[in-house]
């Protein structure tokens, strides 16, 4: 748990009024570089690191060009092509470097990475990675080597800052490091593997890369062997590679050959139709580049987009030929007619019936009997009673190509009379494809064409058999006439004296025989051939190309903060989503990307993690069934923003990466949540567009690859947290400060008692530390209000008690200025007279015997001497005096000094500790009632304990130490502290119990009533700055509870605020009127009434 320090020096007066000054020092700070990664960014400076020979820095140059001192920038190479890579290639996070290569494994904890996605992405096929680090050291001066290097760097990091203040002669060599062993990349070779892969990926000349290699705007970027030649574009002319051209198109068509159960026979004649398609940019594993055809059972192919297909249709109706050549010409009764049609998703859609071909304009036709080449045209191919024809073909008019930059500069350009596949949503503009069509995008589509035709079947309906002879003195024959049912077994006799036909024979005298002694006879035959037609009803043949979604994806949360932010104010969150290449070898040898479906989800969550709970893990899920607040297993979890797809709008085969840009969000302030954890996490959805890394024909062509994705999927980023914090403040009661020097506090600008919202989502409102009265400050006044300006908002009823400032209000009003400046009074300093006055009537009267018991004398003072350091309870109460009455005791752990019963006596109490006085005790003025424990001892009513009608019997206690220490315990102090002793540190610590505070701890609101006189204060509580604007109650200052109490639940200690919200404090300092009755009463006492300090200041003060 957290809470903002505010270690202050601060020097102290009082005489009968309260005069503070501040002079605020600084904790270590870091050297701040924000990353490039490939968007940019720009880096601190070196001289920005902290002054504690402890701290570690880093620079990204150094000027000394030492290997073992000091900071330096360096690349490092990475090889890839490994098994750990293998899995994550395409998306290889930042973490995933860091402990390994000399990368830190801290970066994230010293580069303020903001929307940087921290993920290198684009690499897939790359061999290796370059990533620039900026190296650490130890900023020590004094050891040997000063300044020692730690041999690891933080990154990736922006290359920018590499090429800061490059003045006065300074050259690369200075700057450039060799620190990473095997892992390191010379200075040139570093920038030759650049210049590559700017040209490789059409980025532009070695102009274009020198100009961006001077600019730094990266942290990475990938590179490949230098003999490996990038892959060569199929379909390039230029491209010397050796490709597989795709099925060469036929230049004519023969019914009997090319289609298979076509028959050809003048008897039988049927119809017969076949569609076909191909990839004629396919690269992947499958024989999609060749013609898949339906009459041999294939009717699809698998493309992605920017790959060009073709389809084509061939239909022989030979039935219409029956009769043409034999004797009558009989002709079929029923016409053949047929369509050739085109869907999306299974809808009619004649836009994908792509031409210039006669045939494809949706319209149905007719074929006529004995019509030999009847359908013929542009873009047709006319056979013997038959045609094929492709689609697209015959260059039409304009194109179907999507000749995209992102198409070609990925080595798939469109192929002339191919429709080039479309996928984008947005961004393309020369895309006839998708023109032609009017769909931008066909990932997920099933582009669908085929031939719809009237199954006609033709054939002669009898056969005959002739039986018998005609002869010699023979007038036998006759015939037998069989009639044909049926197409499939017309003509298949194997009597060879069958022939088609219903044909009729006789036997006619024709001469003699037999030497003329017999009659010869000779056969006659006619012949008929009556036909049947059936139309067996319509068939269909249909080809179909299947586009697949082909994504991964990676997320990433981020909040724009340190380790801590204050509840109530502003935090700025944030993410990114990354659509990244798959492999697919189904599809393509490469992996890629395609846009992703309008159903792609990214979120972005924020939730509070209680100090005793544990989430489920701190890390994402790529394949999460669950999203963000179920999978972390928090309950307080809101939903900021929602960003619908598509994504990869533009169908970007390397993907895309975008961040979300910030949101200016809200710390909850409508619980206590001081030390919880308010985190961000985003996630995507679906995760993935398959279910798992396989790559089946069927996981291509259905189920979530055709659909957006799997959708029991999301993609669950790790947690970004920071711990809650507070900013606690303290009060100065009844009193101004005065100093020479500055006064430095922090602020909250916040809005009290905001729960889960944007910022600002009310009224904001400004804490912090202030004064009742003026403040003269000899410089400069930040933070630190005047004339209670961020005090209660009326008076001290507490009627509203949300307290502070509002935003524009003056915190200022009673802060003595000079020339418009705040501060800067030009009034000089407390005289040391002051306190020597002060020491000399009370310290050194004292006897200087040291005794570890108080004193009463008999007019009542009551004092003792400690040399050495000492606890206030090892302090004795003094001895019985029967000439004076002690007023002390002890009750409960609290020393309690009570009013005098003479008039005549001296009600005061001054301890001398000549050393460190702990003060383990509570000390508290009261008579008859002892509320100086727990929670009742900073209710003021308590404070009011004293009632008397003679201000000679008010009690007093002055203590004078070189250092007191303020036990965690300890609540209330009643006593004037006075701390000016030569040779010592005069510093006043509110919590000494522990060096390094925090919210769990001194966290209970200290009141001071009674001036403190101090060269120094620690001021240590972390109490108050609580939630919220606190109660609103009628209550008046007296009955209300200030800062914080506690109680514990299992697990870990948790606690609530008293009722006054944002504005409690940790330490009061309240100059009560009774230590001005108790001066009064001493001067009355000496008969004196001395002026100790007087400075007449001019009119305009």
């Amino acid at each position: 748990m957290h809470f903002t320090p505010r270690i202050k020096k601060i020097i102290v007066g009082f005489f009968l009024g309260f005069l503070l000054a501040i002079i605020a020092s600084t904790s270590n700070s870091f050297a701040v570089e924000k990353p490039g990664g490939s968007s940019g960014g720009q880096g601190g400076k070196i001289n920005s690191c902290g002054s504690n020979p402890g701290a570690i820095c880093y620079s990204s140059h150094n000027d000394s060009a030492s290997e073992v001192s000091g900071g330096g920038g360096e690349w490092v190479k990475i090889f890839i092509k490994t098994k750990e890579f293998e899995s994550v290639k395409n998306s290889i996070p930042y973490s995933m470097l860091r402990g390994n290569y000399h990368i830190d494994k801290d970066t994230d904890k010293h580069i303020k990475y903001g929307s940087d996605p921290k993920v290198i992405t684009g690499c897939g096929e790359a061999d290796y990675i370059y990533v620039f680090i900026s190296h650490t050291y130890i900023n020590n001066p004094n050891s040997n080597p000063p300044y020692p290097a730690r041999m690891t760097g933080y990154g990736p990091n922006s290359f920018s800052n590499f090429w800061e203040h490059m003045e006065n002669g300074i050259t690369v060599e200075q700057r450039y490091v060799k620190r990473a062993g095997d892992n390191h990349a010379d200075y040139n070779e570093a920038k030759d593997a650049y210049f590559k892969y700017v040209a490789r990926t059409g980025q532009g000349d070695d102009a274009v890369a020198e100009a961006k290699w001077r600019q730094g705007q990266f942290s990475w970027f990938c590179s490949w062997d230098a003999e490996k030649k990038p892959d060569c574009d199929p379909n390039d002319p230029t491209c010397n590679d050796k490709i597989i051209p795709p099925t060469p198109t036929a230049g004519s068509l023969n019914c009997g050959r090319d289609l298979p159960g076509v028959s050809t026979s003048p008897y039988k004649g049927n119809t017969v139709a076949d569609s076909g398609v191909v990839n004629l940019s396919y690269t992947g594993t499958l024989d999609f580049r060749n013609w898949q055809n339906t009459t041999k059972g294939k009717n699809y192919v698998l493309a992605r987009p920017g790959d060009s297909v073709r389809f084509k249709h061939s239909m022989c109706y030979t039935a219409q030929a029956v009769g043409r050549t034999l004797q009558g010409r009989p002709t079929p009764d029923k016409e053949n007619h047929f369509q050739i049609y085109a869907k999306r998703n299974g809808s009619e859609d004649s836009r994908y019936l792509f031409g210039q071909s006669e045939l494809l304009d949706g319209n149905q036709r007719t074929v006529h009997a004995h019509t030999q080449h009847q359908i013929r045209g542009n873009g047709i191919i006319s056979a013997d009673y038959g045609f094929t024809t492709e689609s697209p073909t015959g260059n039409p008019t304009p194109d179907y190509l999507c000749n995209s930059p992102i198409f070609i500069n990925s080595n798939n350009r469109g192929i002339q009379n191919g429709f080039q596949i479309p996928g984008f949503a947005t961004g393309v503009t020369n895309c006839n494809s998708a023109n032609r069509t009017t769909n931008n995008s066909e990932v997920g589509s099933v582009i669908s064409q085929g031939l719809r035709y009237d199954d006609i079947r033709t054939w002669v309906s009898y056969t005959t058999q002739f039986v018998g002879r005609c002869g010699c003195e023979r007038d036998e024959a006759y015939e037998n006439h069989f009639k044909q049912t049926s197409y499939d077994t017309a003509g298949t006799s194997s009597d060879p004296r069958t022939e088609w036909g219903q044909n009729y024979v006789s036997c006619r005298a024709s001469g003699t025989c037999n030497h003329g002694e017999d009659t010869r006879y000779r056969p006659t035959y006619t012949y008929e051939f009556p036909l049947t037609t059936e139309n067996r009803g319509t068939k269909e043949t249909e080809s179909k190309v299947y586009v697949p979604y082909n994504f991964n994806t990676y997320v990433t949360s981020f909040i724009d903060a340190e380790d801590i932010a204050f509840a109530g104010e502003q935090v700025d969150i944030g993410g990114s989503y990354h659509i990244l290449p798959r492999q697919n070898d189904v599809v393509a040898k490469n992996a890629y990307a395609t846009v992703t479906s309008s159903k792609e989800t990214f979120r972005i969550y924020e939730m509070i993690l209680p100090i005793y709970a544990t989430p489920n893990t701190f890390s994402g899920n790529e394949r999460s069934a669950q999203d963000v607040c179920q999978y972390y297993g928090i309950s307080n979890c809101n939903l900021v923003n929602t960003i619908n797809g598509p994504m990869n709008a533009s169908g970007n085969y390397s993907g895309e990466s975008k961040n979300t840009g910030t949101f200016s969000r809200t710390i909850p302030d409508n619980e206590e949540y001081v030390g919880f954890k308010y985190c961000t996490a985003t996630s995507i959805w679906p995760a993935s567009s398959h279910v798992g890394t396989t790559n089946t024909v069927d996981e291509n062509i259905s189920g979530p690859a055709m659909n957006g994705g799997d959708e029991s999927k999301y993609n669950v980023s790790d947690l970004s947290c920071i711990t809650i914090a507070k900013k606690p403040n303290f009060q100065v009661w009844g009193g101004g400060m005065y100093t020479n020097g500055s006064i430095e506090t922090s602020v909250s600008k916040k809005v009290p008692g905001s729960g889960f919202n944007p910022y600002p989502n009310g009224t904001e409102k400004i804490f912090g530390s202030w004064d009742e009265y003026h403040v003269i400050a000899g410089s400069n006044v930040s933070g630190f209000g005047s004339g209670a300006s961020l005090g209660y908002e009326r008076g001290y009823r507490f009627d509203v008690p949300t307290g502070g400032a509002n935003l524009n209000d003056s915190r200022n009003n009673l802060t003595v200025a000079s020339r418009g400046r705040t501060g800067y009074s030009g009034v000089p300093g407390l005289p040391s007279s002051l306190l020597a006055r002060l020491k000399a009537r009370y310290r050194d009267n004292i006897e200087k015997i040291s005794r570890l018991k108080i004193t009463t004398h008999d007019t009542g003072l009551q004092n003792a001497y400690i040399k050495g350091d000492v606890n206030l309870s090892q302090i004795s109460l003094p001895d019985y005096n029967p000439n004076a009455a002690s007023t002390l005791g002890v009750m409960k752990n609290s020393l309690y000094k009570t009013l005098s019963a003479d008039d005549s006596k001296n009600n005061t109490l001054v301890l001398y500790v000549d050393g460190t006085l702990n003060i383990d005790q509570n000390i508290c003025y009261a008579t008859s009632g002892y509320y100086c424990e727990g929670a009742s001892s900073t209710i003021q009513n308590n404070y009011a304990d004293i009632a008397t009608n003679s201000i000679t019997k008010l009690p007093q206690i002055l203590i004078f130490a070189k250092q007191i220490n303020v036990a965690e315990h300890v609540t209330r102090i009643d006593a004037w502290l006075i701390l000016d002793e030569d040779n010592a540190p005069n510093n006043l610590n509110t919590c000494s119990t522990y060096a390094e505070p925090s919210a769990l701890v001194c966290s209970k609101t200290l009141v001071f009533n009674g001036p403190v006189f101090a060269k120094s204060l620690t001021l240590r509580r972390t109490g108050g700055a609580n939630h919220g604007g606190g109660i609103a109650t009628r209550d008046n200052a007296g009955s209300r509870e200030l800062g914080t109490s506690f109680r514990h639940l299992p697990g870990d200690t948790y606690y609530f605020t008293a009722n006054d919200g944002s504005v409690a404090p940790g330490e009061i300092f309240n100059l009560r009127s009774d230590a001005y009755y108790w001066g009064m009463g001493q001067a009355q006492r000496s008969g004196i009434a001395e002026v100790v300090y007087q400075r007449e200041l001019a009119p305009r003060y």
